[in-house]
């Protein structure tokens, strides 16, 4: 006879003096199951909430009693799962691998509550919550044209969550090593007699003469101010609004071109709207400055954002 066997089936009539001796046999069987099956549950419930349920000799009625106290709704468990997805973000203590499935886990239970989510919302959603190291990643998902499933999206995560372990390691030994060089020129500066003059033997490029270098010489600073090359000017346009951007750059084009005698080949700027364009649900929409550097030809090439070029000396470049 198996233990739960009571719980299986119900409980048969009761010993009196028209049944028969198999349903004796049958009922003695239950009763025996039943007892052991309560006494089971009993010793699994811990003190406290033993104390709160009513005492039940039957099985049936101790699972159901058990039952009641437990019992939740399904739309407070619903809400409590949007809440746990809404505030879950990846911190990188876990695998990005890891926090991907804890999200589709609770998707998956919020399914079975009749809470559906498209895949593509998932997947815009996960990657919104991405820590920003993954800054760049973002916007390649962005700027491309395909859409990836929930699968894909984990296989890219986790690529670039390897890539970016091995250039954490790399500028760690990087830094490893120009402490061990700081070190070690500290060390051969103790070793060098301090009564050594090393600018005596200094020697200079342009006049070929000793005690002095190239940047420092008078001859060479004479002959750059006769040279000047132009090297060191720039046009600045001050611009009242963003929208100007393409008209300014029309006459510094013409004007340029036509000095010059040569043929503006790149364009490099960094990704604001009034030189990329926008980014809309069906794709990437050109703008005017973009059009009009394709009809030309030239090439734009475009400052990636949370770059190390997305600096004061970029920018000034741009």
């Amino acid at each position: 006879m198996d233990i739960d066997y009571a719980i299986k089936k119900d409980e048969p009539p009761k010993i009196n003096d028209t049944i028969t001796p198999d349903q004796i046999l049958l009922y003695e069987c239950w009763e025996k199951s039943n007892r052991l099956s309560v006494m089971y549950i009993k010793t699994k419930i811990s003190a406290g909430i033993r104390g709160s349920i009513e005492q039940h000799e039957n099985v049936h009625e101790l699972l159901k009693a058990i039952d009641e106290q437990f019992i939740t709704s399904d739309k407070a468990l619903a809400s409590t799962l949007i809440v746990k997805f809404t505030s879950l973000k990846f911190t990188g203590i876990k695998g990005v691998r890891e926090y991907i499935m804890e999200m589709r886990d609770v998707v998956a239970q919020l399914k079975k509550l009749e809470v559906e989510m498209y895949e593509s919302f998932l997947v815009h959603f996960i990657l919104n919550t991405l820590s920003p190291q993954y800054g760049p990643f973002k916007i390649s998902y962005n700027t491309h044209k395909d859409k990836w499933s929930i699968n894909e999206l984990m296989t890219m995560c986790v690529q670039e969550e390897g890539r970016l372990m091995m250039e954490q390691g790399e500028s760690v030994m990087l830094v490893t090593q120009k402490k061990g060089k700081s070190q070690a020129s500290q060390k051969m500066k103790h070793q060098i007699p301090p009564k050594v003059d090393i600018k005596k033997d200094k020697k200079c490029f342009f006049c070929k003469k000793k005690g002095h270098v190239k940047k420092k010489c008078l001859k060479f600073q004479k002959w750059l101010e006769k040279k000047d090359d132009y090297s060191r000017y720039m046009y600045l346009y001050m611009l009242h609004n963003k929208n100007e951007a393409l008209d300014v750059f029309k006459v510094f084009k013409a004007k340029v071109e036509k000095q010059c005698d040569k043929q503006i080949k790149i364009v490099r700027s960094n990704r604001g709207g009034e030189y990329y364009g926008r980014y809309m649900e069906a794709g990437q929409v050109p703008g005017s400055f973009v059009k009009f550097l394709q009809e030309h030809g030239i090439v734009a090439q475009y400052t990636m954002f949370g770059s190390s070029n997305q600096n004061g000396v970029a920018e000034r470049r741009n």
